[in-house]
């Protein structure tokens, strides 16, 4: 739901929700209960982009590819390497980047663990079946 990868942009972001919130023009409460299953209209939607123009759109509103441009990750990357080391916002970039995967790492083990269960289950099925 595009309203919880709102909220995962803004803790990968690390920015307060209440402060981003008042810039995108809503509050908190859209964000919780019943009203967190509710669609963003496109005014929200365009408020978001304009705060964090490094988001991918299409992850944005279908959850699918990266969060982050692919295209500005190349660049920062590149950018990086042509400057010294001691650059502070290629650092930042390199930590979102990193928590970005971890995230995506957490993900894929919970899907991991889930199709484990159901082969146990499945397993225990046949076990079953075979005893008749």
């Amino acid at each position: 739901m595009i309203k919880k990868r709102v909220v995962e942009l803004i803790e990968f972001k690390g920015v307060a929700k209440e402060l981003f919130f008042k810039k995108i023009g809503v509050t908190s409460a859209n964000f919780r209960g019943n009203a967190q299953k509710t669609p963003l209209n496109s005014k929200t939607i365009e408020n978001i982009l304009s705060e964090f123009p490094d988001i991918n759109l299409e992850w944005l509103i279908t959850g699918k590819g990266d969060m982050l441009k692919s295209d500005i990750r190349i660049e920062s990357f590149a950018s990086s390497i042509s400057k010294p080391a001691k650059s502070e916002p290629h650092n930042c970039i390199y930590k979102e980047l990193l928590k970005r995967k971890e995230v995506d790492i957490t993900n894929i083990n919970k899907k991991i663990a889930a199709l484990n269960r159901k082969i146990g289950k499945l397993q225990e099925q046949l076990r079953l079946e075979n005893r008749k």
